[in-house]
């Protein structure tokens, strides 16, 4: 019991108020104040202060103590997260855990809940679930008369955005960034294409999603803070172009944000050639960015790995070299890469010199012709010429003009003089000097050389002096036809010039690559897909399209259903391939929307690589 004197004011007076169960007295006519646990000073200015807010101005308190109950009936308080909170009586021995069962428990997980026990004027943390777990830890504070226990709930981190399960997640299961998005289920889409931030309190935080999964740097792993709000975003990719004669597999990729130039020549199957053969450059706009292979493959250096961008271009071409092929009585006959003023006599040393005496040797070049005119023999843009040498000359050095600078392409000759013999070059698989025998025509020569799928077999050349001949051997070669009556005589030059009405066919095939349309006849899709050695596992078949640059530089895709082409529902025939047409074989995963999409970059990229100085 305790009384309650306010001086001059008995209206707010009481001399025998009884402390009832759950603390808290009232004062007449209407003042209600929580008193357990509190010395009769801080009640006394809890009552002042209450008072202030009414009309009086400097109200005098006196609270004093009337009589206490019996020791046996102690009280405690308990607040916060739990189910009943509210004054609960003390039984002798009592340690947390019975309290927390008198009033049902906590609301939610042990460990996501933080307590406080306050005595007098200290306060003293909890841990709950220590105290449950192991009653007979210290944990388990025994606990006395007024003691006051408060339960608060630890704010949840909130996981959104992609990821497998969006939620909100206990502080202690996902304390750290990798924790979360790992209770999250996980990103939807691969750790390496995927970025994320934080928003704590109104301030945004990003965050490095790959490199806290890679666990290299501990700080990116960020602990996070009760009420976080942690999103995570899938990063779209990059989509780039590889180009140029030495990527394995030319064409047009999709790489991860942050991927540079290395991950793009991966992507692309990698070099045909060593690094330091290689001219490598990053095409952006109108910028072009060199790229340092040899840093960047065998020095293992990040700084050449230059970042990529949407839409770049990266061109692995070979430097600025003079390819020249030397080929009959030589000692290594081979394809020379040489600097661009070499001469012959440095192609003939390279090849390792002449492999027959010099006067039994006859020696000539052939040239494509870059200005046509008088000085060419009136060739055209295109034709090729031979420079027949003389070699004593060249030899004995007393005509230097018999020693010419070499160009791009030119294919050098060493025969002997006392056989008879023609030069076959162009697309065939073996180019260089063949002995010819009384009547040998073009079709038996070409049938020793080898010819190539891009070969024009309608328009092969034979060179005789200054003259120019066209022979057509495509039926006597492909058809088994009647041959030509065109026997070659010694010197001849035998030409098979490229077909150049070609298909594409690209992505998911075994063998992505230009091939040439029949100069008689036909090619459907069926047969380039054959050609291509078919879709690989995993290619999206009901998705194959045939992409058609239209006058308006628009892009008409044209679908080849495979599965009712094999059963004889469509004719095949209504899938004739033109001159420039690509095949595309989409990769399982590319979703439908974005097929045309990337049909319009596939035919951008055709029309750059037959733009490109290869």
């Amino acid at each position: 019991m305790i009384s309650v004197i306010v001086e001059e004011h008995p209206e707010f007076s009481d001399n025998n108020i009884v402390v009832p169960a759950d603390g808290r007295i009232a004062l007449p006519p209407w003042l209600s104040v929580f008193v357990i646990g509190k010395t009769t000073a801080l009640v006394q200015a809890e009552v002042r202060r209450r008072l202030m807010m009414t009309r009086l101005r400097d109200p005098r308190v006196t609270v004093s103590v009337r009589s206490m109950r019996p020791a046996a009936q102690r009280f405690i308080n308990i607040v916060g997260d739990v189910v009943r909170q509210g004054i609960v009586q003390l039984d002798e021995g009592w340690r947390l855990t019975e309290a927390l069962s008198a009033i049902g428990g906590v609301t939610g997980r042990l460990d996501e809940a933080r307590a406080t026990l306050t005595r007098g004027r200290t306060s003293i943390p909890i841990n709950l679930h220590e105290a449950v777990s192991r009653p007979a830890s210290k944990a388990n504070l025994r606990l006395r008369a007024n003691d006051v226990i408060s339960v608060m709930r630890i704010e949840p981190i909130t996981v959104i955005g992609a990821v497998a399960k969006p939620n909100d997640y206990g502080w202690r299961s996902a304390s750290t960034l990798v924790d979360a998005i790992s209770a999250a289920g996980g990103p939807r889409q691969a750790v390496e294409a995927s970025r994320g931030y934080i928003v704590r309190k109104g301030q945004k935080i990003d965050v490095n999603i790959k490199e806290a999964f890679a666990f290299r740097d501990s700080t990116a792993n960020v602990a996070l803070r009760p009420g976080d709000f942690l999103t995570v975003e899938a990063v779209p990719p990059l989509n780039v172009s590889v180009a140029g004669d030495y990527a394995k597999i030319p064409g047009y990729y999709q790489v991860e944000e942050g991927s540079g130039v290395l991950q793009a020549v991966l992507r692309a199957g990698g070099l045909t050639a060593r690094p330091e053969e290689v001219s490598a450059t990053v095409w952006r706009g109108g910028a072009v960015l060199p790229i340092d292979l040899q840093r960047l493959l065998v020095g293992n250096d990040p700084a050449a790995n230059i970042p990529l961008q949407n839409g770049d271009v990266v061109n692995l071409a070979e430097p600025k070299v003079v390819r020249v092929r030397v080929v009959g009585r030589v000692a290594k006959p081979e394809q020379l890469r040489l600097p661009p003023d070499a001469t012959l006599m440095d192609a003939l040393v390279q090849a390792g010199g002449l492999a027959i005496p010099r006067e039994l040797a006859r020696i000539s070049v052939l040239r494509r012709v870059e200005n046509g005119g008088a000085e060419n023999g009136g060739a055209e843009n295109g034709e090729q010429v031979v420079l027949q040498i003389d070699v004593p000359a060249l030899f004995d050095m007393r005509d230097m003009s018999q020693n010419p600078r070499l160009r791009d392409g030119d294919l050098v000759t060493v025969s002997e003089a006392k056989i008879r013999a023609v030069i076959v070059s162009g697309e065939v698989v073996r180019p260089g000097p063949y002995p010819i025998n009384e009547g040998d025509g073009v079709p038996e020569l070409l049938a020793r050389s080898g010819t190539t799928l891009l070969g024009a077999l309608t328009r092969v050349v034979v060179r005789r002096g200054n003259e120019k001949h066209e022979v057509d051997v495509y039926d006597a070669l492909r058809r088994g036809g009647s041959k030509p009556n065109f026997p070659l005589q010694d010197g001849d030059f035998v030409v098979v010039p490229r077909n150049e009405a070609r298909v594409l066919v690209m992505n998911a095939v075994v063998r992505p690559d230009y091939y040439p349309l029949p100069e008689r006849g036909t090619l459907t899709a069926i047969e380039a897909l054959t050609l291509a050695g078919g879709p690989r596992q995993g290619a999206k078949i009901k998705e194959i399209a045939v992409l058609r640059k239209q006058p308006d530089g628009s892009v008409e895709r044209i679908p080849v259903p495979l599965n009712e082409i094999g059963k004889g529902q469509i004719s095949a025939a209504g899938f004739v391939l033109r001159n420039g047409d690509i095949i595309f074989v989409p990769e399982m995963g590319t979703p439908r929307a974005g097929l045309m999409q990337q049909a319009t970059q596939a035919v951008g990229m055709l029309g750059l690589l037959r733009s490109l100085p290869f």
